[in-house]
């Protein structure tokens, strides 16, 4: 009776540990899945900007100057996706990113390129108040990626109505920090989503927006 319930025994837990691995993997996959649909999110601003300077760059072949400044900025957009891509590395290795002082000025400058179509055509009324010693020390990569989703969702949040406003403004608070604030006159967040704000990959939007 011993053998054979430490035979049971040793079936169960061999069962259990083939489960765990199994439910690892399955969270692994699952993860991999809501990450890939981040990067696609994240991949589609500077897409959507290269396919408008492509073209333009078609209707510039006879102005040379002012194709070379198009072409300037397609190969920075292809930096900036290749940083973005270069970020999978870091999160799977938990490599620590380097901090350097950055600007927000111009880190917002460059996330205004990408969304400058969308604003346009949108009507969007935008208004920045951003100081030119307004620095902090991070990673400019990121902080474009969290400018470019704040002001995704607040284009986003003004689709509908009219006398659409954006408005970004900086102030410092105490000597060693520097508060960011982005507004919209679009209908707010409603209460029951204010609790999940901070989780990964939560979003009201639908399939394949969010």
């Amino acid at each position: 009776m011993n053998e054979s319930l430490e035979h049971k025994v040793q079936e169960r837990t061999l069962a259990l540990q083939n489960a765990k691995q199994e439910l690892i993997q399955t969270s692994k996959m699952a993860a991999l899945g809501r990450m890939s649909t981040a990067i696609v999110h994240e991949l589609n601003q500077p897409l959507t900007a290269m396919r408008t300077y492509i073209a333009i760059s078609r209707q510039l072949l006879s102005e040379p100057e002012l194709l070379a400044e198009n072409l300037t900025l397609l190969e920075d957009l292809t930096q900036r996706m290749a940083v973005i891509t270069a970020q999978l590395k870091t999160f799977a290795y938990k490599k620590p990113a380097a901090v350097t002082p950055v600007s927000i000025q111009t880190a917002l400058a460059q996330t205004l390129l990408l969304l400058r179509k969308r604003l346009e055509e949108e009507h969007i009324q935008l208004e920045t108040e951003i100081a030119e010693n307004h620095w902090v020390m991070g990673d400019n990569a990121r902080l474009e990626q969290v400018l470019v989703n704040l002001l995704t969702n607040a284009c986003d949040a003004l689709q509908g109505r009219y006398n659409k406003q954006i408005q970004i403004a900086s102030q410092s608070v105490g000597s060693d920090a520097i508060c960011l604030t982005i507004f919209d006159n679009g209908s707010g967040i409603e209460e029951t989503s204010r609790e999940h704000l901070f989780e990964p990959f939560y979003t009201t939007k639908p399939m394949g927006s969010g």
